[in-house]
């Protein structure tokens, strides 16, 4: 069952890509709670690291998912 996107870059890129939070979190090495949150925008600064981990798995400039 896929988790539902929200409407965020990462959350529409997800929804557009057919990915779930869990299964992203999975391949990127980061945790399905990082991506939850990310994807909601309810996270206000982020790790670089995590975000650079989420973009290079999506092969996107990390500022396309995490516009400052």
């Amino acid at each position: 069952m896929r988790t539902p996107a929200h409407d965020t870059p990462l959350g529409r890129l997800m929804t557009e890509r057919q990915l779930s939070q869990s299964f992203l979190a999975r391949e990127a090495g980061v945790t399905q709670s990082f991506v939850n949150r990310v994807a909601k925008g309810t996270i206000e600064s982020p790790r670089r690291s995590s975000m650079l981990k989420v973009a290079a798995y999506l092969d996107v400039h990390v500022d396309t998912i995490y516009p400052d």
